[in-house]
């Protein structure tokens, strides 16, 4: 298999993880929610998604985590 087959499968598997986590208090979704969308920007040498992007993305997990982590 294409390296950049693998990197789309772990990125559909962390999203799909990640958006059960968003459900299930004991999974961190956000953070993997993150991890695969990473992942997904890495499975298309960052062409469509930009470090702007995935910065803004960083802070938005890391609000939603700490406010998960709060309540």
């Amino acid at each position: 298999m294409h390296v950049e087959v693998l990197l789309w499968l772990l990125a559909i598997i962390l999203v799909t993880v990640g958006m059960a986590g968003l459900v299930f208090p004991a999974l961190p979704g956000a953070p993997v929610l993150l991890a695969g969308l990473v992942v997904a920007a890495w499975a298309e040498d960052f062409v469509h998604v930009g470090t702007g992007t995935l910065v803004v993305l960083g802070v938005m997990a890391l609000f939603t985590y700490l406010v998960d982590l709060l309540a």
